[in-house]
């Protein structure tokens, strides 16, 4: 991979040129993955966080319920798609044919352990904060 590629239409160009057009695709099924398991579980997550908090502890249907809500389902949701973007991470930036299948790419994430997959997941969770999704604005 070439790190010395400037702004975007100079990579566009040069990245087919000189890795072939499928290294602009690199980690595309890893990225769509997450974003489809991170969504669906993230809504689900809030959903049911918001409803047992409602009812559990007989939150008022406020703000307060909502922001709550948006946090846990954010920390629920980084430990679910944390692997997901690790993976999505070594396949973008793996050299041209290092990880044939994604399989590959997931024993490789394994080779630290168990802990593989949450490596960088405090950094991960901060940069999501509150849910983006179910923020204050869904009131």
């Amino acid at each position: 991979m070439n790190l010395d590629i400037g702004v975007c239409p100079d990579a566009m160009i040069r990245i087919p040129r000189e890795e072939g057009w499928k290294a602009l695709y690199n980690g595309g099924y890893a990225s769509v993955l997450k974003a489809a398991i991170g969504t669906i579980g993230q809504i689900a997550v809030y959903d049911q966080v918001k409803g047992e908090l409602h009812n559990r502890l007989s939150m008022n249907d406020d703000v307060r319920l909502h922001f709550t809500s948006s946090v846990i389902s954010t920390i629920i949701d980084s430990i679910i798609t944390q692997p997901f973007d690790v993976l999505k991470t070594l396949m973008m930036n793996a050299r041209p044919g290092q990880f044939p299948t994604m399989l590959n790419a997931v024993k490789f994430m394994m080779r630290f352990g168990f802990w593989g997959p949450y490596r960088g997941l405090v950094s991960y969770h901060i940069t999501k904060g509150p849910s983006d999704d179910h923020d204050v604005h869904d009131i």
